[in-house]
């Protein structure tokens, strides 16, 4: 993906914090929360700041995410350490082309 793409993504970033983001957000959780048992482990392809790979993590999910945006990575791995639950998740850098590159 070319940089002016790359840096579309990035300026999304707030759209989790906008009200129609949170809406959204919470009524996909209500649908993985029937979906997914305790334990399961994921991948969140477009991860973003991290907002549902804490979310899965605090759930006892393990959970990997992968994002085109390094900026978005750096803060949803920050956030990640924050809340203590490096055990649970990660996230990468990675467009969704590449996902063979991912750590075993």
């Amino acid at each position: 993906m070319n940089d002016a793409a790359r840096a579309a993504f990035d300026a999304t970033a707030d759209f989790t914090e906008s009200v129609i983001g949170r809406l959204q957000r919470e009524q996909l959780w209500r649908i993985y929360d029937r979906l997914f048992e305790p334990g399961a482990r994921l991948l969140d392809l477009g991860c973003g700041t991290g907002e549902d790979l804490l979310r899965f993590a605090r759930r006892g999910h393990e959970v990997e995410g992968v994002d085109l945006s390094p900026q978005m990575v750096a803060v949803a791995e920050q956030r990640i350490t924050d809340a203590g639950v490096e055990d649970k998740a990660a996230a990468l850098a990675l467009p969704l082309e590449r996902l063979d590159e991912l750590p075993e």
